[in-house]
Parts: structure tokens; C-alpha cells; sequence
């Protein structure tokens, strides 16, 4: 079973070991008896950081320094089975999977499927802005509470549709592309908003902003992923730029990162909280490549 960032069951397969390989590994298991038994220790960080990093590449231990061993067990795959993933929430129900040729829509899927739990009857997928006679889509996800608005545009990086031997050089390239589209995107939603045309659900039902809603305005690009190769210091830049032009707060996410925002954020305002503490660090370290931590300091 293969599951997805939400812990999603989106596909299954049956797997045969490869009895060579697999015989190899009862082997050296056997070989050791002293396997250590009893609580978390730090020496398993460490030996779990080497071994991640022994996986990854794009990884690195720390202080590597335990070696630890690994062995290759070969494994067969029958054909895989896809699951359609359906998230009900309390104004629509949006569903997806995975070989779905319109990757994007899995990460709008996904980002909805978060942020539902939070804001409820107060967050819209596609919502419609009309200036003159034209609508057309406002943002990918709209959220509002009483600390503000939030814009969201999901870029997911193409992968049924591109070679899968991209280098990793190519596939920071193509994020550094969406985050440029995203901005761009972004800003014509602020303006929208600002001018005050009307807004309308994808189903054409007018949406009205409640009197109680706040002034701040957040702006996140969602990604694939926060691959380090990306030149996030320039990132940054055009983020506080952006920021700057709309006096709002723009940042960039992946759904490791917003999975882990929600999940300590027990409201919509606890959320926009941490949002802005992530901006001022990404604003004071010059930096867009920011990874959120459950243990570190509380917002202020």
C-alpha cells in the first residue's frame, strides 16, 4: 500500500522479496545478538540521520560516525491498483487520483483537504472574480478568518507527463518557473480583491466578505516540494518584494510544511501566527528555504 502526505491509502500492489537478497538480510540480522532494546536515544538520531542520508543523496548526516550497514532486498511489484481519494467538506467535496493527467489538481485536492478542517465554511476552491462581463478564476484556494485573507496557488512539478530522469539541476529550474508564475498570480489576486469586483463560488454563488474579517493578506505558493537546489535566497527577495507591493506576506510551501502548520494550529488565527513568524525568519535569514520544527519556540 502506498499512502500519500495526508497518510492516504492512493495505491496498492502486490510485492514479492527476492529470496537471494532477502536471504542475505535474515543473514546479517541474525548474525548480531545484542540488538538494543529500550527508550529513544539519541544514538538513533544519529544512526537514522546516516542512514537517510546513505538513501538521499541530497541529504546529509551531521556528524556522521556509526556506519551503519545496509542491504539491498530486491522486490517484484504485480501491476498497481489507484484509489479515488474523496475529501467531504462543508461547502463541496473535491476528489482525485493518482494517475490523474491534471497533477495540479491532486495538490489543490491535498492543500483543501488541510486547510477544510481549520476554516470550515470560510475557504473556497476556484473562486470566481467577474470585471466587466468576464469571471475567472480568483485563486486556487481562498480562506478568510478574523485575522484575514489567505491566497493560495498549488504549482505541482509534472511528473506522468515529463522524464523521469530529470536532474535535479532541472527540476529546481522548473519550481523556480512556478514560483515566478505563482507570484505573478498572486499579485493579480490581491488587486482583484482590493478593487473589490465581485466574487462568486465556482458554482456562481455570490461570496460575500464578512464585516469581521481581518486585514492581513497572506499569499502562498504551494510547490512539490522545497528542494534545496532551488536559489532560495533569490526566492526570498522576489517574496519580500511582492510583500512589499501589496503590503502583504508571501511565502512558499510544500505539503510537508503546511501539513505540519495546520497540525499545530488549532484555529485559523494560530495559523496565520505562524505564518507571519515564518516570514519575519525568512525576511531575517534572507532565505525562502525555511522548515517549520513542532519543538521549537512558540510564536510570539
Amino acid at each position: 500500500m502506498l499512502f500519500d502526505e495526508l497518510s492516504r491509502p492512493v495505491a496498492r500492489a502486490h510485492c514479492v522479496l527476492e529470496p537471494t537478497t532477502l536471504s542475505k538480510a535474515l543473514t546479517l540480522l541474525k548474525s548480531h545478538t545484542d540488538w538494543y532494546t529500550g527508550p529513544w536515544a539519541s544514538t538513533l538520531v544519529e544512526v537514522l540521520d546516516e542512514v537517510d542520508a546513505i538513501v538521499d543523496p541530497t541529504r546529509k548526516a551531521p556528524y556522521p560516525k556509526n556506519s551503519p550497514t545496509l542491504v539491498t532486498v530486491g522486490v517484484t511489484f504485480s501491476a498497481f491498483e489507484t484509489s479515488k481519494i474523496a475529501a467531504i467538506g462543508d461547502l463541496e467535496i473535491l476528489s482525485f487520483q493518482l494517475e490523474d493527467r491534471e497533477e495540479g489538481h491532486g495538490l489543490e485536492q491535498t492543500a483543501w483537504h488541510l486547510l477544510e478542517q481549520l476554516f470550515g465554511h470560510c475557504i473556497f476552491h476556484s473562486p470566481r472574480v467577474t470585471d466587466g462581463k468576464t469571471a475567472r478564476e480568483l485563486t486556487d484556494i481562498l480562506v478568510f478568518s478574523e485575522a484575514g485573507l489567505c491566497f493560495f496557488e498549488c504549482k505541482a512539478a509534472a511528473v506522468l507527463s515529463t522524464d523521469m530522469e530529470r536532474s535535479t539541476d532541472r527540476r529546481a529550474k522548473n519550481i523556480e518557473k512556478q514560483i515566478d508564475k505563482g507570484i505573478s498570480q498572486l499579485l493579480g489576486a490581491m488587486r482583484s480583491i482590493f478593487s473589490s469586483l465581485p466574487l462568486t463560488s465556482k458554482a456562481g454563488i455570490p461570496i460575500q466578505l464578512p464585516d469581521w474579517v481581518g486585514s492581513l493578506r497572506h499569499g502562498i505558493i504551494m510547490v512539490s516540494e522545497l528542494l534545496p537546489g532551488v536559489d532560495w535566497n533569490s526566492t526570498a527577495r522576489q517574496l519580500i518584494e511582492a510583500s512589499k507591493a501589496t503590503d502583504a506576506m508571501f511565502h512558499v510551501l510544500d505539503l510537508q510544511e503546511l501539513r505540519l502548520l495546520v497540525g499545530i494550529s488549532k484555529t485559523p488565527v494560530e495559523l496565520i501566527v505562524h505564518l507571519i513568524q515564518r516570514f519575519k525568519t525568512m525576511s531575517n535569514e534572507g532565505s525562502a528555504f525555511i522548515r517549520a520544527r513542532i519543538d521549537g519556540p512558540p510564536p510570539p
